[in-house]
């Protein structure tokens, strides 16, 4: 089952890659996070953990009547 999303999205990520002809370093420099001086998939990551975890702490406070 964890393989299926994964099979879903790399057909995409491959027209995405090669939607110039080859694979233009352009296209790969912005899914690789280049423009912003490091990679993406931390960024993302740590923007999901950290909503995440104020999420659960105002769930918290709200049940504590604060």
């Amino acid at each position: 089952m964890a393989g299926s999303i994964a099979d879903r999205v790399q057909p995409w990520t491959t027209r995405a890659y090669q939607s110039r002809g080859r694979a233009e370093p352009e296209v790969k420099d912005v899914m690789h996070g280049v423009w912003l001086g490091h990679a993406l998939h931390p960024v993302l990551t740590d923007v999901v953990i950290g909503c995440w975890a104020a999420a659960a702490v105002f769930d918290t406070l709200e049940a504590a009547g604060e």
